[in-house]
Order: structure tokens, then sequence, then C-alpha cells
């Protein structure tokens, strides 16, 4: 009887190993990729104030740099550079079981960051959602679709 119990827990343990490996702990996961785009952001607010919102003077501003091109470049490449630093500090730092996971369950990952992007922006500025243009949501959008797939790209050839 002995044997068949410690039988028992060795199979349970090896299932528990093997799900933990193939299914990622999702909370975990959620969390990681939130406190990645938080650090994030205040990276990137730094170097390019977007909609007027600047947390450190620096010497480097990408705003005055894409400026110079018209407000509808700088708000498209404002809303790409966003998120796709985001998505790839997130996908660099993924196991390929977490990739996975993402690939089949993309509305968790996307409405974390997503709620996190505007909840962040309008705390800094209440009048965001005035300033926000057409050209700052495709660019983010857009750097959404361009960082995910790349993403799927790169991880499929290594």
């Amino acid at each position: 009887m002995s044997k068949e119990k410690e039988i028992e827990n060795l199979d349970f343990k090896i299932k528990e190993k093997i799900k933990s490996e193939l299914f990622p702990n999702v909370k975990t996961f959620l969390l990681r990729a939130l406190v990645v785009h938080l650090m994030s952001t205040i990276i990137i607010l730094v170097f390019c104030p977007q909609l007027g919102i600047q947390l450190f003077k620096t010497s480097i501003n990408l705003s005055h740099l894409l400026m110079m091109y018209g407000k509808e470049v700088c708000d498209l490449f404002c809303g790409i550079l966003f998120i796709s630093f985001s998505l790839g500090i997130n996908f660099f730092l993924m196991t390929r079981d977490e990739f996975r996971y993402l690939r089949y369950n993309k509305l968790p990952f996307i409405g974390v960051l997503l709620l996190s992007s505007f909840g962040i922006l309008f705390t800094l500025n209440p009048n965001l959602f005035y300033e926000l243009t057409l050209f700052w949501m495709i660019g983010f959008i857009g750097g959404i679709l361009g960082t995910y797939f790349s993403g799927l790209f790169i991880l499929r050839r290594v």
C-alpha cells in the first residue's frame, strides 16, 4: 500500500510539473507584463513627452524632432514607440510557453496593456481623451500588430 501511495505522489508531482510548464501562471504572467509596461512607460515619457506629458527634463526630446515633420507624424510615431517599446521588452522576457499561451489568449494580455496605458496617461493628464488623435491611435494599434507579428516571426526562427 505504501508503494502505491509513493507512486501516486510521484505521478501527481510529475503531472503538476508538466502542467506548470505547459500552462504558465496567468496571474504572474499578466502582473509581470503590467510592471514591465509601467516601467517602459516611464522610460518613454522621459525621452518622448507624448501629449505634453514629460516626467523629467532631458536634453533628448524625440517629440521636438518628430514635430519638425508635423503633428500627425509625431502622433503616429509616438503611438508606435509607446507600445512597441513595452511589447518588445515583454516579448524579450517571455518564455516560449508564455508566448504560446499568448498566441491563443491575446485578450487578457492586450487588455491589461490597453487599460494600463490609458490609465497611466489619464492619471497624468485628465484631458488626455480630448487630446488623443486618430494618428496616435493608428500608431498605437499599428505598434501592437507590428510588434506582435514580428515577435511571432522572431520566435519561430529561434
